[in-house]
């Protein structure tokens, strides 16, 4: 998806685990690397509708606030650019955005280079 500004910044305020990306809701969010599904449906009321995905370059990236179920099924791999879901307002959400968190070795780092 086109990013044009960030709202929130990676721990900023200082738990924020990722990057709020601004988007029209139904926007698609796209696979930055193929991987591996492991979770796209529904996961608390936090996230909302979300999709995780083990890439292959050995990072876990994570998709928040989607739309609705992702079009994506647990255990299924995907090619880079991929549409892995939709942007939306589920969850703890206040308008229409995708909250991009990036894990590495299962701790979160910083997810504006990624972008």
């Amino acid at each position: 998806m086109p990013i044009s500004w960030i709202s929130t910044y990676f721990r900023q305020p200082w738990s924020h685990t990722g990057l709020d990306l601004p988007a029209g809701c139904g926007t698609p969010i796209v696979a930055p690397a193929s991987g591996t599904v492991v979770v796209a449906g529904w996961v608390d009321n936090f996230g909302g509708y979300m999709t995780y995905l083990n890439q292959d370059n050995g990072y876990q990236t994570r998709f928040a606030h989607q739309i609705g179920t992702p079009p994506v099924s647990y255990g299924q791999w995907v090619p880079a650019g991929a549409v892995i879901g939709y942007v939306g307002n589920t969850g703890m959400s206040f308008g229409c955005h995708v909250h991009y968190e990036v894990l590495s070795g299962g701790s979160f780092v910083d997810p504006t280079p990624f972008i």
